[in-house]
Order: C-alpha cells, then structure tokens, then sequence
C-alpha cells in the first residue's frame, strides 16, 4: 500500500505524474503578500519553475512500508530534471517494521524523484528517536541504500558515542556510523562511531 492507499486507482499512471499528485498542497495556498519584500532568489526559482507548491508533505514508500515522509514549506518543481528544490525541509524515516527512527531538519533541500535521493542544506539537524543528534551543513539521503552522507564537517552525539570530523557514512538511525576523518568515542550499550582505519 502507498501513501493514501491509492495504488489500484493510481497504478496506471506515470510515477512522475503520481510523486506530483500526491505532492499537492495538504492545506490552503498562502496569500501574496508584498513584492518588494519577497526574497529574489526564490522569485527566480518561481518564475523558472514548472510547479510552485506551498505546505508540501509526501510520503515515499519502498515495497509498499513507509520509508520517509518529506515536509515542506515550499517546493520548486522541475519538469524536465524530475527534481524538487524545498525550503524549509523536514523528513521523517522509518524503519523496516514501521517505526521511527530519526526526523532531519534543513533550511533547504533537493529531491530527484527519479533517483531517488535527496540532500539537505543549511543548518542541517538530524535527530534519533534515543537522543543520537547529528549537525552538518549538508547531508545526503539515498532511498536505494537507505544511507545517510556527508563530505562536510559534523559533530555526532548520542548516548552510546559520540564524535566529529570531516565527511561519514551512517544509516538513518545511525546505528553504524562511520567516518572518513574524524575522531570518536564508543561508550557502553549498542551503537557505536567508527573512526577512520579502526
């Protein structure tokens, strides 16, 4: 079953068309407010975009389970790329079983719904479920792997380990994280922070 459980009603339709649908605006449009106070990149986002959409929320599933939800203030819709440019992006992921794991936090974020990924930018936060909190300026999800990723500096910190450097590689609920160059410590319980060479 997918997001709304339409899958007989919308199976025959393309994917692009149906990743479309499903992200319409879940409430009323926002009113126009003053343009001189608009922000100028995102009028140039507005005007080159096919889709403008306000209070975005979309669920992905992968098998028919629930693998993330992807929330919005605005999202930027790109015909020809298959891609969303968000502002103000939350994503919620799931595990196999169903439950929550961990909810990221950026200031902005593209989505390629033909591939799959998604990256956040900007003040990025991801926090688990057990009180795991990691901050970077940019993350990377890949639907097909399930795995988060980063080539910029980050901090890591939970109640079984913590640590920071420069680039790592972790499942959402960052059970195995493991960095490219950094330093970590790995106290008692599961989890734990692979260092680099360790």
């Amino acid at each position: 079953m997918t997001a709304g459980g339409q899958v007989g009603r919308w199976a025959g339709w393309p994917l692009w068309l149906r990743v479309a649908l499903a992200l319409l605006p879940t409430g009323p449009l926002a009113a126009c407010g003053d343009n001189a106070l608009r922000n100028q990149a995102a009028i140039g986002q507005a005007d080159t975009a096919d889709q403008v959409l306000d209070s975005v929320y979309h669920v992905v599933t992968s098998h028919g389970m629930r693998q993330s939800i992807v929330e919005a203030d605005t999202a930027y819709y790109y015909e020809a790329g298959k891609v969303f440019e968000l502002k103000h992006l939350k994503v919620t992921f799931f595990n196999t079983a169903g439950g929550q794991t961990s909810t990221l936090t950026a200031d902005e974020g593209t989505y390629q719904v033909g591939i799959g990924k998604m990256e956040g930018r900007g003040n990025v936060v991801v926090r688990s479920v057990d009180g795991r909190v990691l901050n970077t300026d940019l993350l990377r999800y890949d639907q097909a792997v399930n795995q988060l990723s980063t080539d910029r500096p980050f901090t890591f910190t939970g109640p079984t380990a913590s640590g920071s450097g420069v680039g790592f590689v972790s499942d959402p609920d960052f059970r195995n994280v493991t960095g490219t160059q950094g330093r970590g410590t790995e106290n008692q319980g599961g989890g734990k922070f692979i260092p680099p060479n360790q």
